[in-house]
């Protein structure tokens, strides 16, 4: 998303936001690219696969969990800004609905692939 538009979030959100989650991280090079442009905040990025790296800012974390079982792992609407690259199921938007949907910026781009 960076390279596209300049900047890793789209989102009006506030100069200084305390907790980030990243859902679906991948790699992580958007939870360590956002650690370091917002270091007040605590930046976490969640994925079934462990393939982030391990040198990573402080204020990042990295977590294996599954989104339909996991999520009990941060309370309730606990996020200045949840991020998602591909937010394709109904379910995932249903699982994630308590820690969002309470005064936070929810961004997600659904990047469409052609074979």
């Amino acid at each position: 998303m960076h390279h596209i538009w300049g900047r890793n979030i789209l989102a009006p959100i506030t100069p200084k936001p305390a907790r980030i989650l990243d859902i679906g991280t991948g790699t992580g090079a958007w939870v360590v690219e956002v650690a370091d442009r917002y270091p007040t905040a605590y930046v976490w990025g969640v994925d079934l696969s462990p393939i982030q790296p391990t040198l990573v800012p402080p204020n990042a974390e990295f977590m294996v969990l599954d989104l339909h079982t996991d999520l009990d792992e941060f309370a309730p609407c606990s996020f200045d800004l949840v991020h998602s690259r591909y937010p394709s199921s109904f379910s995932m938007l249903w699982a994630l609905r308590t820690v969002c949907f309470c005064s936070v910026a929810l961004i997600m781009v659904e990047c469409l692939h052609t074979v």
